[in-house]
């Protein structure tokens, strides 16, 4: 008999869960709804380009709308050393006030053999509101030749 109880009270436990989450997704405003991974920045995106020994990256940030401030708290290009990436050329604080984009670049002449990447975390500042977000490029390598 106890054991026909516990079954019926886990039978019971189960559908009164599987019902709560039904009624969640069909009632919205019945659960707050989650903060999406960006509220505020649209596409970010972080570029290095290559010719020859000189490297140009580039950064750009677009905004759903138009924001108080939008740029970098920091972009840069990074060269590999002994399997560490280490900053060669860098800004900090980089910012736009009133636009809905940022586009920031930098130039830097690499070194043969050298493994290269660009770095850029965004930033967007709308009333009270924040957002931050990284983008890194692709990986390019100075040719020995």
């Amino acid at each position: 008999m106890k054991k026909f109880i516990s079954c019926i009270m886990l039978i019971m436990i189960v559908l009164s869960a599987v019902s709560m989450w039904t009624f969640a997704e069909d009632n919205p405003e019945a659960v707050p709804p989650e903060r999406r991974a960006s509220y505020l920045i649209e596409a970010a995106s972080c570029r290095l380009v290559c010719s020859g020994r000189s490297l140009t990256a580039s950064c750009t940030v677009n905004a759903t709308s138009t924001p108080d401030k939008i740029g970098v708290t920091s972009f840069s290009i990074q060269e590999k050393r002994n399997g560490d990436w280490v900053s060669v050329k860098s800004v900090k604080d980089q910012y736009c006030y009133n636009v809905m984009n940022y586009t920031g670049g930098l130039t830097y002449t690499g070194r043969k053999g050298y493994e290269y990447r660009a770095v850029a975390n965004f930033y967007v500042k709308d009333g009270s509101l924040t957002d931050t977000g990284s983008e890194i490029s692709s990986v390019k390598t100075i040719s020995n030749t």
